[in-house]
């Protein structure tokens, strides 16, 4: 079989599922799992059915590992929440995204968050993970920030409120109520991992995760 006819139907196939104008030798050999030289050599000549079958066998295992590469990309992990509200001052977000506390930082974060689909996990000031959860309808961004303010309805919390809008008094003359009550997630999460997944696995690998620890 013509090397150079093989690879220039392989090309047009490239382009023609990639919609790109035209691919470079380079990216012809990442495709096929060999080296551009290998390439210049099979150009210039006729391919015996060995050579086919060894580079469709290269080709197949570049593909299966590109998929592998593609299926899970770390976005951002243990990245420390800076909770700042929204305009209406009701809802937590886990950093803000105008005033003066904007960093650069955190706007490509955002950027990529929303773009993206796949896992996150919360984590306590220990580092523990409390929480996590999917985004594949809606961007991680919009998913993430909208759990946080999510009321864990099979976890309790201490706490005692105290009037800060009061003059102080001691708890031994003032005694305040030590209250045991359901808390949001928002109000224990200090860290946060996002994971881009591939849509087909999301579902599969969330469901690992809940049976990893209490969720």
């Amino acid at each position: 079989m013509n090397g150079a006819e093989l690879l220039n139907r392989i090309s047009q196939q490239i382009i023609e599922s990639s919609g790109k104008n035209r691919i470079t030798d380079s990216e012809l050999a990442n495709y096929l799992g060999v080296s551009v030289p290998t390439i210049n050599l099979y150009k210039r000549k006729e391919l015996s059915s060995l050579q086919v079958a060894r580079l469709i066998k290269n080709a197949t295992q570049a593909h299966e590992k590109k998929v592998v590469e593609d299926s899970l990309k770390v976005i951002v992990e243990f990245f420390p929440i800076d909770v700042s509200y929204t305009n209406r001052g009701v809802n937590y977000r886990i950093f803000p995204t105008s005033g003066d506390r904007v960093k650069t930082y955190y706007e490509g974060l955002k950027k990529e968050l929303d773009s993206t689909y796949g896992i996150y996990i919360f984590y306590d000031s220990l580092g523990k993970a409390i929480y996590t959860g999917k985004a594949k309808r809606q961007s991680l961004w919009k998913e993430i920030n909208i759990v946080i303010n999510r009321e864990r309805m099979s976890q309790t919390m201490y706490y005692v409120e105290h009037p800060l809008g009061k003059e102080y008094a001691p708890s031994s003359e003032r005694k305040r109520k030590i209250k045991n009550q359901n808390f949001y997630i928002g109000d224990v999460a200090r860290y946060v991992s996002a994971y881009a997944v591939a849509e087909i696995f999301i579902d599969k690998l969330e469901a690992y995760l809940i049976r990893a620890f209490p969720n």
